[in-house]
């Protein structure tokens, strides 16, 4: 397992969680919408659960 600092993933995940949600004061909302702002700015193609959902059920559809 890759460490640094004497930690392994896990815990600088764990790490980083805490950290981000301390910085939006452990306010789940904030968090969220702080998470699609980066996820929008990063310009990369998101696939949202409802997507999904309606992609699993044209392919069940389209079976016959």
């Amino acid at each position: 397992m890759i460490a640094s600092e004497g930690k392994t993933i896990i815990d600088q995940v764990r790490a980083f969680k805490e950290a981000n949600a301390a910085m939006h004061g452990f306010d789940i909302a904030q968090i969220i919408e702080s998470a699609r702002k980066r996820q929008e700015a990063s310009g990369r193609r998101i696939i949202r659960q409802s997507e999904r959902a309606e992609e699993r059920q044209g392919a069940s559809f389209n079976k016959s």
